[in-house]
């Protein structure tokens, strides 16, 4: 029983402490003249500035800016299962951004679901 304590104190430290860094992100990002009009949530969290027309994902070391322009596709990634499917994503393809391919994970189905339309809606899609 104690060792559960101690378990569950250290994971609710580590969440408390990537909270805190992402809202660090947070603040660099809006410093930074980033405008967020649209919250699509996720893990990385995505973030949409219709006026800058960018994309930002928020990760608790670092943030990254995409410009609409460079998102290639935007798709519904899941891993299989014998029982149900799980493990549900957006998958960004990119052209000439730092990174090729960005996942933004969700909860569930629905969550991916309307997040990515969403997303199709705002990019014009």
């Amino acid at each position: 029983m104690q060792w559960f304590i101690v378990g569950l104190i250290v994971i609710l430290g580590l969440a408390f402490w990537n909270h805190k860094r992402t809202q660090t992100q947070h603040q660099a990002l809006h410093s930074s003249g980033f405008s967020v009009s649209h919250y699509l949530k996720g893990n990385p969290e995505l973030l949409v500035s219709e006026i800058q027309q960018q994309l930002a994902v928020v990760r608790a070391g670092d943030y990254l800016r995409i410009d609409f322009a460079q998102v290639e596709e935007a798709a519904i990634v899941f891993d299989a299962a014998a029982a149900n499917d799980r493990n549900f994503r957006i998958r960004l393809q990119l052209s000439n951004a730092p990174e090729s391919v960005i996942e933004i994970a969700y909860q569930d189905e629905l969550g991916a679901h309307s997040a990515l339309k969403q997303l199709d809606k705002i990019l014009g899609r």
